[in-house]
């Protein structure tokens, strides 16, 4: 089967103002090396290439690839996780077929995580992973809670120094392109030469590190239509590709405590004036709360309703804005 058959499987995130930004975890980096391959692999031959084959399971494949550089990393361990599980555990609201929104695989294996590849093994369509998923919920729930991820990030496009600084900190990372014919015909140097034509769909790849030639920056992407696609199933994209829909970093790190240019104002009874990120983000809380601490000063919260809940917390007087997720 050729290539320019294979199932596309992405249907585009809609925009969400909720999106958390890389800015609010770290601060972009400035400087870049001329070559970087995300940590432990050494080599470009190192990295999985996987084969989604005749399915369109390719977020499924991206978010278990990263799932796996992550563990790496952390264990000393390469473990394979479970695409199938990722394509089936889906709830009530969001796509309930064939391919997947990447913003609500991220919130999922953020939510629930993923159990490994030997657990559940399955590819398949939807309906058969979600069966599956269904069927081997309770067993391997405490399984799929080790590999569970804290935090998806909203990376914006053609932005180089926030693209590269992901890459370095948060490991490999999700970039879901529009498929034009220049894609299934990947020159075997690797380089993806850009050519106009229509759009054949939406598909999912992994950004796995990137290179500096000819005077511009490449991703270093890993696809998951086996190896004889591209050079042994990688290829190099422009960083500012035009074919880029969006680019999502999954990370176990921490939000950072955002500063304010203005002083929190908390009036009773709960109505409150804080600096704009914050005001923007509680608009549709489903609880607000408020009370005087031990100095006399009102406190305030807005909890934010699903997908992902979240907690506002703001001082009387205070530039701090303290936002955390709740379980």
């Amino acid at each position: 089967m050729g290539f320019i058959n294979r199932k596309l499987g992405v249907i585009p995130s809609p925009p969400d103002y909720r999106d958390y930004r890389l800015n609010q975890f770290i601060a972009t980096k400035k400087e870049f090396p001329d070559y970087y391959l995300v940590p432990p692999f050494k080599t470009e031959k190192d990295i999985p290439i996987y084969d989604q084959g005749n399915t369109s399971m390719c977020v499924a494949f991206t978010g278990a690839l990263i799932t796996e550089q992550q563990e790496f990393d952390e264990t000393g361990k390469f473990i394979r996780v479970s695409p199938g599980w990722i394509y089936g555990n889906r709830e009530t609201g969001m796509n309930m077929g064939e391919g997947m929104v990447p913003r609500e695989a991220w919130a999922m294996l953020c939510k629930d995580g993923v159990p490994y590849f030997d657990s559940l093994s399955f590819v398949g369509t939807f309906a058969e992973c979600y069966g599956y998923v269904w069927q081997k919920r309770e067993e391997l729930k405490k399984e799929a809670l080790n590999q569970q991820k804290k935090s998806y990030v909203a990376i914006t496009r053609n932005n180089l120094e926030e693209i590269l600084t992901a890459i370095i900190e948060c490991g490999f990372i999700n970039v879901s392109i529009a498929v034009y014919k220049d894609f299934y015909n990947v020159d075997k140097d690797g380089f993806l030469s850009p050519k106009t034509s229509g759009i054949y769909g939406y598909h999912s790849v992994t950004a796995v590190g990137f290179i500096k030639h000819d005077g511009k920056y490449y991703l270093i992407i890993a696809n998951s239509w086996g190896k004889d696609w591209g050079k042994n199933g990688l290829c190099y994209m422009p960083y500012n590709y035009k074919g880029i829909q969006e680019i999502w970093a999954i990370t176990d790190m921490q939000r950072k405590i955002t500063e304010a240019t203005t002083e929190a104002i908390v009036k009773h009874p709960g109505h409150f004036l804080i600096p704009y990120r914050g005001l923007f983000e509680a608009q549709n809380a489903e609880e607000i709360n408020w009370w005087r601490n031990a100095e006399g000063k009102i406190e305030a919260e807005a909890i934010l309703p699903p997908a992902k809940r979240r907690r506002i917390h703001v001082i009387e007087g205070s530039k701090d804005i303290v936002v955390e997720t709740l379980e």
